[in-house]
């Protein structure tokens, strides 16, 4: 077992991983809440405005249980 004075700095390393993790996951939420407001949801804008390319919207979408793509 660690001193605590020790065991601080090891636990603090663990919150900016968490954090990022938190926002990326709360990021894709908010993605699939806006695709979902409207089947005609202009999903290249919201693709650029979350910077991210086609394909990873469609998976970010896929896995949120929108379709990947409408036409199908």
């Amino acid at each position: 077992m660690l001193p605590p004075c020790a065991a601080e700095p090891l636990a603090s390393t663990g919150l900016p991983s968490r954090l990022v993790t938190h926002l990326t996951l709360s990021r894709e939420r908010h993605i699939a809440a806006a695709d979902a407001t409207s089947p005609h949801a202009n999903r290249r804008a919201t693709g650029i405005a979350a910077a991210m390319r086609p394909s990873q919207l469609g998976v970010v979408l896929e896995l949120s249980g929108r379709p990947r793509n409408r036409k199908a």
